[in-house]
């Protein structure tokens, strides 16, 4: 029997059950890019946000990619089971999703909402990749935000992607295309707000787990399950708004980029490197690869030498938070795979580990910190020379793709990875350690990275 408003007296009583009918809440915020971390991370606030007698918290979302949750979640009319699993494991039925349009159906009802004046907030989790000029994200917010001048609403517009000044450089993109349009750019700079912010909370495909081991429920069948770990954050540059999200413990601060450098830095950065160098040795998931001793105390080594490029935060301690993050990699409960982390990884990389490289000097364990792209120019070798099962998941030009294949060994990437990402200032780093990869396999290189 599937989940459904009509058979929800039928989940098993460890499910907590949400107070509120889902039908009560207005739709005051859009999302752009629904998925599984959407659904664990920013509407687990909304559902404590309505569970706390809040009604301007329903959520209507846009896929930019398939319809299948779409068509799943309607079946089961928008309600779906969300796990945090760890030292302490809960369950919940989330149902402040209101409904889901894909770009090929109900697109027009999310375009609706633009012109609707509870409409208060439009979040997004649509990938490094899709912040370019010419991509249907920004031309779907550019023709929303037309119809919103029509009434003269305001509106917050937050990108939750792990970018540096996401928002900022989702605003920006935006105004370059209305630059021949005065009218529409100065009534955006007056009336829309653009809040970067920094999420986290790490959450698994939930299709590759065996979801029957976290959550075993007799009575309901829930096709589109969520999971993801006890531990999450959300921080937002301080702006007005109307929905209430202080109350569920989002937090405020006047300057964002040194929060966002700590997780996109440390914890995602590090998330590259066990990505590209666990798949190099046979390794499946993060967990997997930080019970291997050696690569933990290199994914440590690399965290410190991350924390020297940061500035103090006054309300969070560098070291405590890579013992935290150390410690939420190793969690047999979140089956986190490395090809999951490992897609798009020049799009990543560019942000986590690049801007990084550019300037060196000052920075402690500097040759460390360029061995995530090391390890992924490698993995792109192999896919290209078909010397590896790796599955290719890289959305690369074919120039790289044919500048690799031209390539005869992985000594020789040096000049395709430093042109790549402009890190010159690093190229006898790299150099050095494609001959010792060459020399010595994944596990002997990583080893000599201990030693240094």
């Amino acid at each position: 029997m599937k989940l459904s408003r009509k058979n929800i007296g039928s989940v098993s009583d460890f499910i907590s059950l949400p107070d509120y009918a889902p039908e009560s809440l207005e739709p005051g915020i859009l999302h752009l890019g629904v998925g599984a971390f959407h659904r664990a991370h920013q509407c687990l606030y909304y559902d404590e946000l309505a569970r706390a007698g809040e009604t301007n918290c329903g959520v209507f979302g846009v896929s930019f990619n398939s319809s299948h949750l779409q068509r799943t979640l309607k079946v089961q009319d928008n309600l779906y089971i969300h796990s945090r699993v760890g030292n302490e494991i809960s369950h919940r039925v989330i149902g402040c999703i209101l409904g889901i349009a894909s770009l090929k159906t109900g697109v027009q009802m999310a375009m609706d909402l633009f012109e609707k004046p509870n409409l208060k907030l439009v979040t997004l989790t649509v990938t490094e990749k899709a912040y370019v000029e010419e991509s249907p994200v920004i031309d779907f917010l550019i023709e929303g935000l037309r119809r919103r001048k029509n009434h003269d609403y305001p509106l917050v517009i937050c990108s939750c992607d792990n970018l540096l000044n996401n928002s900022a450089r989702l605003g920006y993109l935006i105004k370059q295309k209305l630059e021949a349009d005065i009218d529409f750019s100065e009534w955006v700079n007056d009336r829309v707000s653009f809040p970067s912010s920094v999420v986290d909370s790490i959450t698994p495909r939930t299709s590759s787990l065996d979801y029957g081991k976290i959550c075993k429920d007799p009575g309901v069948e829930d096709d589109v399950p969520v999971v993801c770990e006890n531990y999450r954050s959300w921080i937002i540059e301080s702006v007005p708004l109307e929905i209430d999200l202080a109350k569920v413990g989002v937090t405020y601060v006047s300057s964002i980029e040194p929060y966002q450098q700590l997780k996109l830095r440390i914890l995602n950065g590090a998330h590259s490197l066990i990505a590209y160098g666990g798949m190099l040795l046979g390794y499946k998931t993060v967990y997997e690869v930080m019970q291997d001793n050696m690569f933990k105390a290199l994914v440590k080594k690399f965290m410190g030498g991350m924390l020297s490029t940061i500035a103090d935060l006054p309300d969070v301690s560098g070291t405590e938070y890579i013992k935290n993050t150390l410690e939420r990699f190793n969690n047999p409960m979140i089956e986190h795979g490395l090809r999951q982390i490992g897609e798009d990884g020049f799009s990543k990389l560019s942000q986590r580990v690049k801007p990084v490289l550019e300037k060196t000097a000052g920075v402690k364990e500097k040759k460390i910190l360029s061995v995530p792209l090391v390890l992924w120019g490698i993995y792109e070798w192999r896919k290209v020379h078909e010397k590896t099962g790796l599955s290719p998941s890289e959305h690369v030009n074919e120039d790289f793709r044919q500048k690799i294949s031209e390539t005869g060994s992985e000594s020789g990437l040096e000049d395709i990875i430093v042109d790549l990402f402009f890190v010159e200032e690093v190229r006898e780093d790299i150099s050095s350690s494609l001959h010792l990869f060459e020399r010595l396999g994944a596990r002997g290189f990583l080893e000599t990275l201990l030693a240094v």
